[in-house]
């Protein structure tokens, strides 16, 4: 009798590096660990040696294994520090990335607009997290950011503010794994509100940015909508 398993098309370290995220996203691979050297893993695969390193290539081209000298293949810290800097675009003088110290405020569950739920690849009328950040740096607001979350089938939405709150600190680590995204650069003029977040004047140049956060498998994590004011001392550096 013909098996009706479906057989994925998808090649086999393809499906290797499926399993390393999967292990990260559960935590069996915690952030910080080092983890099995490649001909360990590929023997309790049953997999070659080759398939292994390929699937670890993957998961270093997208940042969530560093190998390091003595200690090998290494989770990074990918919810703190260089591991949440990894998408940002904003940097300062000497070049590193800046994400400044963040604020949550006002989390709340909505329905999003036609454009968000298309950017985000969700039926009109599915519920989802939304909030506002600010970013400082040296004491100055430099970024403002409404956030919009998706969040997985199984995951249910909870109803009081404090559960909101962490939930949209935590965004997508958990459940998923981000390893890119989509950024749309533009300009307008400061509005009244801009005008007392950032301490300028209305009708100052302010940088907008959209952009989408993928997952592994290109699915929309988050849309982010932000204004920025970067002078004097951060640029934006598209890779």
């Amino acid at each position: 009798m013909a098996s009706s398993r479906p057989v994925s098309v998808r090649p086999l370290y393809r499906q290797v590096a499926d399993e390393f995220i999967a292990r990260i996203i559960s935590g069996e691979w915690s952030q910080g660990q080092p983890i099995d050297n490649e001909t360990e893993i590929a023997r309790s695969l049953g997999v070659s040696v080759g398939t292994a390193r390929k699937a670890f290539d993957i998961l270093v081209e997208y940042q969530l294994l560093e190998r390091q000298q003595g200690r090998g293949s290494v989770v990074p810290e990918l919810s703190r520090g260089a591991g949440r800097a990894r998408f940002s675009n904003v940097r300062a003088p000497c070049g590193s990335r800046v994400t400044g110290e963040v604020e949550v405020r006002d989390a709340r569950v909505e329905r999003p607009d036609e454009r968000a739920a298309a950017l985000l690849d969700v039926a009109a009328g599915t519920q989802i997290v939304v909030f506002d950040r600010l970013r400082t740096y040296r004491d100055r607001v430099f970024m403002t950011e409404r956030v919009f979350l998706r969040l997985p089938g199984d995951h249910d939405v909870p109803g009081d503010a404090e559960a909101l709150r962490r939930l949209a600190e935590m965004r997508w680590h958990g459940f998923d794994i981000a390893t890119g995204k989509s950024e749309r650069v533009g300009t307008t003029r400061a509005a009244a509100e801009d005008a007392a977040v950032f301490g300028i004047d209305e009708g100052h140049p302010v940088m907008t940015l959209e952009r989408v956060v993928r997952s592994y498998r290109g699915r929309p994590l988050e849309l982010r909508l932000a204004r920025c004011v970067l002078e004097p001392d951060l640029v934006y550096a598209a890779e």
